[in-house]
């Protein structure tokens, strides 16, 4: 949809300044491993065509844990992502000037009567609207018709902006969308939430701000979206976009939006797989585990690798190819608390891996994690976390140097030399 500048309010401006994105969401239940394929996009509006073999990875219900604890941990972290996970400076600017929502009714862009529903939105207070939105299967209509309006990009930007922070304090939201949206069909066929995004994902030369927060809002609706909701074909056309759409100019997010988005993929189990079959995803998890990268970047690698780390079949392989090196060197090195914090809960899925666990001895981890209990943090909470880390890697580290486990290896031919069969470890945990 186009709107003509004589129709357009003067006040709409079209804002291009780099930011990053926020993430939002639940954690998914665990399931099996495997693959997925590559997806080309086609020029039938609304398809997306994979190999001919299609991926089983993607079949069944995105589920959530029945784990309490573990929920509360991603909604803690998520928090902490969403801190610093946008431009403020941006954002205050695009939220500084409601659209003239009179003159988007008048044009024809918003069915009459919604400019005064409209007109309430309060940008300081968002759960009143917030509430009317789950509510109204009309209101979310008329604001998805708005993101695929052209020539006004300030108004997209600002509903873009308003959903995102909608979610972000209450990622519940998510469900109430996800319902308000299920009955709604694009004009061109299909779902209508996939092709309102991908059309503005897919636009040349599109800023990083609305790019980022158009990712951020679709993986979002795809982890919490009931079975069915979106194709497998879509799920992976995201995700090939993610990762390579910047060669065809575009989905051109920031980094820190790329990373946003996979959070969100992640959190649903049955989609992990699928992610890490694909050509770049783990070099660009592993590129992102820097300490040469903003904290906010770094956060959200460690946050992916989090999350990667509870499917059991993926450790040794984030072992083999450098990962858990990189998270050692990390929690060596960085002192940003939120970062520490997903890293110790990195370090734990990890103790479960015993080629991982020779990793984190070899880079003396045990007394990194001894260093980081006389550091001063915020949270009191943290030093519980450190001393609990530090216990389970102590246990780990006895069951490994036993005088069991060295005869079992023995006679089954397996015993070969490591850190944990020096004289250091075997003969000071024997």
């Amino acid at each position: 949809m186009r709107l003509d500048k004589s129709s357009s309010s003067s006040s709409a401006h079209h804002h291009q300044t780099p930011s990053g994105g926020g993430g939002g969401g639940h954690q998914g239940s665990h399931t099996s491993s495997g693959g997925g394929e590559l997806l080309h996009h086609t020029s039938t509006p609304g398809k997306a065509t994979a190999h001919p073999q299609k991926s089983s990875h993607l079949q069944g219900e995105a589920h959530y844990t029945d784990n309490a604890d573990q929920n509360e941990q991603v909604r803690l972290l998520n928090r902490l992502a969403n801190a610093e996970g946008s431009s403020q400076v941006k954002q205050d600017a695009v939220m500084a000037t409601m659209p003239d929502w009179t003159t988007l009714e008048k044009a024809g862009v918003l069915p009459v009567g919604m400019s005064s529903v409209l007109s309430k939105i309060n940008p300081l207070a968002l759960d009143d609207f917030a509430e009317m939105l789950a509510a109204d299967e009309d209101l979310v209509a008329a604001l998805l018709n708005l993101i695929r309006l052209e020539g006004d990009l300030h108004t997209v930007q600002y509903v873009l902006t308003i959903l995102c922070e909608i979610v972000r304090d209450d990622s519940s939201k998510y469900e109430a969308l996800c319902s308000a949206t299920a009955g709604l069909r694009h004009p061109g066929g299909g779902n209508e939430v996939f092709q309102t995004f991908r059309q503005l994902l897919e636009t040349p030369n599109l800023d990083s701000y609305t790019a980022d927060r158009a990712a951020f809002l679709l993986s979002g609706f795809m982890c919490r979206a009931h079975s069915g909701a979106f194709t497998d074909n879509q799920v992976e056309y995201l995700i090939q976009g993610l990762l390579h759409g910047r060669a065809a100019n575009k989905f051109l997010l920031t980094e820190g939006g790329r990373l946003d988005a996979f959070v969100n993929l992640l959190k649903i189990d049955r989609f992990r797989p699928v992610l890490w079959e694909q050509r770049g995803f783990l070099e660009l998890i592993l590129k992102n585990l820097s300490l040469s990268l903003p904290a906010s970047i770094l956060y959200k690698a460690m946050f992916c690798t989090w999350l990667l780390t509870f499917h059991e079949a993926f450790l040794p392989q984030l072992n083999d190819k450098g990962t858990v090196l990189a998270v050692c060197l990390v929690l060596k090195e960085s002192r940003v608390e939120k970062v520490i914090r997903v890293g110790l809960g990195v370090l734990s899925n990890l103790l479960k891996c015993d080629s991982a666990v020779e990793t984190i001895i070899e880079q003396n981890v045990a007394q990194v994690l001894a260093l980081l209990e006389f550091e001063k943090w915020r949270d009191a909470d943290m030093y519980d976390d450190i001393r609990l880390a530090t216990s389970c890697l102590e246990h780990k580290i006895r069951q490994f140097n036993n005088f069991d486990r060295y005869s079992n290896e023995l006679e089954k031919g397996h015993l070969t030399w490591s850190v944990l069969h020096s004289g250091k470890y075997s003969f000071s945990h024997l």
